[in-house]
């Protein structure tokens, strides 16, 4: 299962460093990397919106249901009480992934033809899963 984000994965890694440092259980990390993905995602334009349960539901499958909706519930209220203790919004302003400059990639067009165009980053909970591994 893919989720995507227009939160940059750079800015996803960079959040998670001070969090794991605060919960260093190598049990917590997986709930942890999802919350904070959870949380980071509900951020668009300087504002944040409600978490539905829907997204809580799509993370908690995409993490192979290691935890729980109700566990997941649980470490958003401690990560946003971590993040807000560490004014971290007020200091590193959520950056969407469109803000960022943009790669140049090569595609084909017809007649093995390749010509170059923007990509978009975009992050998914997939590549927080694989960096809970290696944490």
């Amino acid at each position: 299962m893919k989720m995507g984000s227009t939160v940059s994965q750079n800015y996803l890694a960079k959040i998670l460093e001070p969090l794991l440092r605060l919960h260093s259980r190598i049990e917590s990390v997986q709930v942890l990397v999802a919350a904070t993905f959870l949380i980071v995602s509900s951020w668009k334009d300087g504002t944040r919106r409600k978490i539905t349960a829907p997204e809580k539901k799509r993370v908690v499958e995409a993490f192979d249901e290691q935890f729980t909706a109700k566990e997941i519930t649980e470490w958003i209220r401690v990560v946003e009480g971590d993040l807000e203790d560490l004014n971290w919004f007020e200091k590193f302003p959520v950056a969407s992934a469109s803000m960022e400059p943009r790669k140049r990639k090569a595609e084909e067009v017809g007649n093995g033809a390749k010509v170059a165009r923007l990509g978009k980053n975009i992050s998914g909970v997939g590549n927080m899963v694989f960096l809970s591994e290696y944490c």
